[in-house]
């Protein structure tokens, strides 16, 4: 095109509408090809605790160039909430969000609530459109909530279907409203950190799903020699709501375990030696999956296992109160899930 151009054989103005053209063509292509790899089920996830707000923020900073360029409004209120899920998927998910708003809109807002429990958190998207009965000049729609002459609604297209398809992927809900002067996007997320009295747990699953059941029958098994720090660590997992026991030594731990098995295991560092290696394999079986938390002298950065399992789970002896029963509860999710 820029060939054309400089050889006086086409005018700036039609290379711009060529190119444009061209543009969406290829964008056209590449969601179709998403929604198919996507619906195919071929895309593996890999689920970890996401940040969604600071998600949000960083693509939307990102994004300013383009949206000044566009001379599109794009607002965003955001409560601080984590949430379970592919990050990559979130990071495609939020784009696309936004994309779909300024598909048939220049006014964008992005509402993150807290989570109340039994709801899970919402992302609400309010796209602001021109009055139902706005006249539209020849040839033009008015991008409003309402439908064509062949009834179909106007923000419907591929933005929307990869959209949809990409929250279905991830177990996400997503419903669509509309209102006078506004298009209304809600997406739930179940699978949600919540926080509440100072104190960080995960509500994963709805009450009537397969996998709160689970999570309510889990249970933990506590292993340290120290009466002390056994007790402290029972007393915060009941106070987390988490089923516990505790043993003083793996003899003890055997007895506990020979009729039902534990969810997940939370040790002592002295304690996790070749002994307990073998009996982690002989609790669980099959290599001895069972996750473990790690209860540690000094403070370690605190960090989760992740869903590969690569890591420890560690929590330090000082720090048991504050975070031992989020990382267990943490670790449970991922046993059940």
């Amino acid at each position: 095109l820029d060939f054309l151009v400089g050889a006086g054989r086409m005018r700036r103005a039609e290379a711009k509408a060529l190119s444009d053209a061209l543009y969406r063509m290829r964008d056209t292509s590449l969601r179709a090809q998403q929604i198919t790899r996507l619906a195919s089920g071929r895309i593996r996830q890999t689920r970890d605790r996401v940040e969604l707000a600071d998600l949000i923020r960083d693509q939307l900073d990102s994004r300013c160039e383009e949206f000044a360029a566009a001379n599109a409004d794009v607002q965003s209120v955001l409560s601080p909430v984590d949430v379970l899920l592919d990050p990559p998927v979130a990071v495609s998910l939020i784009n696309n969000v936004v994309d779909w708003g300024l598909s048939f809109s220049k006014q964008v807002t992005l509402t993150l609530e807290t989570p109340v429990w039994p709801a899970p958190a919402r992302l609400l998207v309010r796209v602001a459109t021109p009055p139902r009965n706005a006249q539209a000049a020849p040839g033009q729609h008015t991008g409003t909530w309402g439908t064509k002459e062949r009834g179909r609604r106007l923000n419907d297209g591929l933005h929307w279907m990869l959209l949809r398809q990409m929250a279905a992927s991830a177990n996400l809900t997503v419903n669509r409203s509309g209102a006078e002067g506004a298009a209304i996007l809600t997406i739930e997320f179940p699978k949600t950190f919540l926080s509440s009295d100072g104190l960080s747990s995960m509500e994963l699953f709805e009450a009537d799903s397969a996998g709160a059941t689970s999570l309510l029958n889990a249970w933990v098994l506590v292993i340290s020699a120290d009466d002390r720090l056994r007790a402290t660590a029972l007393d915060t997992l009941r106070h987390a709501g988490i089923g516990a026991k505790g043993a003083a030594s793996l003899a003890e731990a055997r007895t506990l375990v020979a009729s039902n098995k534990p969810n997940t295991l939370v040790v002592a560092s002295e304690a996790m030696d070749a002994d307990f290696a073998s009996f982690k394999t002989e609790v669980m079986g099959h290599g001895g999956s069972c996750p473990v938390v790690e209860i540690t002298e000094r403070p370690p950065s605190f960090h989760n296992s992740g869903f590969q399992g690569f890591e420890v789970a560690k929590v330090g002896r000082e720090q048991i109160k504050k975070n031992l029963g989020p990382t267990v509860l943490f670790e449970l999710a991922k046993a059940v899930y």
